[in-house]
């Protein structure tokens, strides 16, 4: 039985990267090797990851048990592990245990590898901004993040972020920001230790503001996916001049309530007269129509509401306009509501069961109560005559 060793690394190494060992035992025979252990003790500096193949692992210990291999063959084990430290890394496998005698046929050339592993920091630098819409005059909140995943010490830890010309520096959370320069010196950064800057400008000019970090370290910087990540580092915000009123144009919803009345009866009709957000427009002309015919203008209160005071003449149904002609930041809106009229209304003399009362007739009650006296005694007088 032979057993080589290999690495898929050679030279120097970062550390915290991924390393994978290939483990090839071969069975030069004569006859069929069986229950072959297999035995690999790791490296502390090693982390194990994962390997193929039916295994035991104790600690830093892996085992496997082959039940069988055929004269000429090979079995192939490859093992991921993680560098976790630095220097020179030696590891060893070997085979033992077969059931048949193996003297004399167990090699040990090949069968251990070494790497040399040197430190490597693994830097994440993200930059945000409290907008992305703003405009000339207005501030500007930019944050930068960045932490170091490791696994060593970074050194001297520097990030870049120069202010595009349509900021204007107005102040940072940390004196070691050169807003001339764009460089931030952050220092030394332990394992999973993080720094945070805040920078705080003017826009100057109009357009698309494109600002992008970056950080550097006196240590080797692995190409992980938070050093590649370009997105996390790059904030776009556009920029556009001060608005005007004539700039503003606002959305207009005007609702028109449905009414039923009565012919002769005053109604209000009313309208009320919001943005597309909902908020009251006061202030504003909503004029009124009935059937197309113009009845009036009327002026939103503070609540958005107009309301105009309209007598029917006639009864059915009929169609009310509210239409807002548009003014300045504001655009136009019209909207149609039902008016149902119906017949005259009961007469203000009704009593509460709805029964007709006295009709007038334009002479007062007392004089018609005195006559009926007047009467009533006059006739007794003729019946006594």
């Amino acid at each position: 039985m032979s057993i080589v060793k290999t690495v898929n690394v050679s030279g120097v190494v970062l550390n915290g990267a991924l390393v994978e060992y290939t483990i090839n035992v071969t069975n030069h025979g004569p006859d069929t090797a069986t229950n072959v252990n297999i035995t690999d003790v790791l490296d502390n500096k090693l982390i194990f990851i994962g390997a193929n193949g039916t295994y035991t692992r104790v600690g830093q210990t892996v085992n496997w048990t082959i039940s069988s291999i055929l004269n000429g063959e090979s079995y192939i084990i490859n093992l991921i592990v993680k560098l976790n430290g630095t220097g020179n890394i030696s590891n060893v496998a070997n085979v033992t245990g077969t059931d048949q005698n193996n003297a004399g046929n167990n090699s040990s050339n090949g069968n251990d590898s070494n790497i040399t592993v040197i430190p490597s920091v693994d830097l994440e630098l993200r930059k945000t901004a409290n907008v992305t819409k703003t405009f000339v005059g207005r501030f500007v909140k930019y944050t930068l993040v960045v932490v170091n995943h490791g696994p060593d010490i970074a050194h001297n830890v520097t990030v870049y972020d120069r202010l595009e010309s349509k900021l204007s520096f107005v102040n940072a959370t940390s004196s070691n920001y050169d807003p001339v320069t764009g460089i931030w010196f952050v220092g030394d950064l332990s394992m999973d230790v993080s720094a945070t800057l805040v920078i705080i400008a003017k826009v100057i000019s109009p357009g698309h503001i494109i600002n992008v970090a970056n950080v550097s370290s006196d240590d080797n910087i692995r190409n992980s996916s938070y050093v590649s990540n370009a997105t996390n580092r790059t904030v776009i915000i556009n920029a556009s001049k001060v608005p005007t009123p004539l700039d503003i144009n606002t959305t207009t919803i005007v609702v028109v309530d449905n009414k039923t009345g009565k012919v002769g009866v005053p109604l209000n009709l009313t309208a009320t007269l919001t943005d597309d957000k909902g908020k009251p427009i006061a202030g504003m002309p909503i004029k009124f129509y009935i059937n197309g015919k113009y009845i009036g203008t009327r002026y939103t209160d503070v609540k958005g509401l107009a309301f105009i005071t309209y007598i029917p003449v006639s009864s059915g149904k009929f169609t009310i306009t509210a239409e807002f002609q548009g003014r300045t930041g504001f655009k136009a809106c019209k909207v149609n509501g039902l008016l149902i009229v119906k017949g005259k209304g009961k007469d203000n003399n009704n009593d509460k069961d709805g029964k007709a009362g006295m009709k007038h007739t334009g002479i007062p009650v007392v004089l018609l109560i005195i006559l009926l006296i007047l009467l009533t005694f006059v006739s007794r007088i003729r019946k006594r005559n």
